[in-house]
């Protein structure tokens, strides 16, 4: 298993992780909500079909707005809130956990999440 750190300049984008994610053959992405807001918004799915394939996307870091989740979702994404050690995005028990107990995976109406 290798692990892929984006250089930290330019910041990135939906479109520039899903092409890192393409070009190093990724199984797997753990990012933050803003991306996967950025890569919902691309005009048509070009950057969300990628995503399909992969065995989980996991995000953390923040609530994901609700519009977001549904629409990749609705794609196929096997998406995971990674609720908890978000600042070094280490995958752990959370990830499993978060799925077989069906947490929520992003904000209600009211703007509450898990």
């Amino acid at each position: 298993m290798s692990l892929v750190l984006p250089p930290p300049s330019p910041i990135p984008t939906g479109s520039s992780v899903v092409d890192l994610l393409q070009r190093v053959n990724g199984k797997s992405l753990m990012t933050v909500p803003s991306i996967l807001e950025d890569i919902a918004n691309t005009e048509g799915t070009k950057d969300v079909v990628p995503l399909v394939d992969l065995n989980f996307l996991a995000f953390g870091g923040g609530l994901l707005k609700k519009s977001v989740g549904d629409k990749l979702l609705a794609s196929g994404v096997k998406l995971l809130n990674h609720y908890g050690r978000d600042r070094d995005r280490s995958n752990s028990a959370n990830l499993y956990t978060a799925q077989r107990l069906r947490l929520p995976l992003f904000q209600d109406k009211e703007g509450h999440g898990p």
